[in-house]
């Protein structure tokens, strides 16, 4: 190979990098722009429906995409779990191929000398396979129930992380922590001892920072007085209304543990204005879900409600009908 050859060699390869990173630099141009206008449409949407600044979180799938929702994305329970199972799965699938040319069972034949004990050989070694199948239904089944647990939208279940998702969540975020603690069927069950009182601080911040302007708002003050009177006044009414939650949740935290629906439970305590403070930070943090299946399914099922050749729906009875669909 001559002086050229070398030349032709480097100058091939120099090509094949810089059309590398201009494709990835194009990707990643294209997922940037992808992320803000998904965004900006998002956040129409949310809009559109009258909703502006309510939003606690977006619960979503895991993809990088999403990340531009920041400290407000919840990412998907269930697809974090069954991702988590496909990689523990992939690990004893290399065990289980291993065995997999010993899997065809020999048969007991009189005229076929020592076939018996071939026979009986072959199913022991079968019974390895087998008892590595049963390891990994022992394994499996409790995230089998997770993901059905997590995946429903017919009750709150962000919360249930800390009971289904003790193990493989090791930062648990404010939402999750709240929405725990107000499902009167757990409260502070699913917190390690020394956790208590920090997630109990949580509430208490939360209240003190988003609902203190919320209750009670309209109380009259003082007409009558010295300036430094009406502040004293402003900062007694706040300390008390923020001592009040504080007893409020104490006591909450304190009644025994009960089997109840959330919501009914949440709905009946918010009739009575001890509990209004507590009822209206549940309002906001158990509608969130733990998962995307709900949305997810929608889209599946757009897409065979409305399509290019039956597209005819009105915007209403479009929404309707995958109301009832899903």
């Amino acid at each position: 190979m001559n002086i050229h050859d070398l030349m032709a060699t480097d100058n091939e390869e120099e090509n094949t990098i810089n059309e590398m990173i201009n494709k990835s630099e194009k990707e990643n141009i294209i997922s940037e722009i992808f992320s803000v206008m998904l965004t900006n449409t998002t956040y129409t949407t949310i809009n559109a429906f009258g909703l502006g600044n309510k939003v606690i979180a977006v619960t979503t799938d895991n993809v990088s995409n999403m990340n531009v929702f920041g400290d407000k994305l919840a990412k998907c329970a269930a697809h974090i779990l069954n991702l988590v199972a496909r990689d523990g799965l992939n690990e004893a699938g290399l065990s289980v191929k291993k065995k997999c040319s010993i899997l065809v069972p020999e048969t007991d034949t009189s005229t076929h000398w020592n076939s018996t004990y071939i026979m009986i050989e072959k199913l022991y070694k079968i019974q390895e396979i087998t008892d590595i199948l049963v390891a990994l239904i022992k394994l499996l089944e409790p995230i089998y129930h997770a993901t059905n647990i997590l995946s429903s939208s017919s009750y709150p279940t962000l919360g249930d992380l800390h009971m289904v998702f003790p193990v493989i969540i090791n930062t648990i975020n404010e939402v999750q922590n709240e929405s725990a603690i107000l499902d009167p069927n757990n409260k502070l069950i699913p917190f390690e001892h020394e956790n208590i009182s920090k997630v109990q601080q949580i509430i208490y911040e939360t209240y003190r920072t988003h609902y203190i302007t919320k209750n009670k708002i309209t109380e009259e003050l003082p007409k009558s007085g010295s300036l430094r009177d009406y502040f004293q006044h402003h900062l007694k009414r706040s300390y008390d209304m923020f001592a009040d939650n504080n007893n409020s949740l104490r006591e909450y935290l304190n009644l025994p543990i009960e089997e109840v629906d959330i919501l009914t439970y949440w709905k009946a305590k918010s009739l009575n204005s001890r509990w209004s403070s507590l009822a209206c930070i549940a309002r906001d943090y158990l509608i969130v879900q733990a998962t995307s299946v709900a949305s997810e399914q929608m889209f599946s099922v757009a897409k065979f409600t409305i399509s290019p050749t039956r597209c005819c729906l009105d915007p209403e009875k479009a929404r309707a009908a995958l109301c009832l669909k899903t």
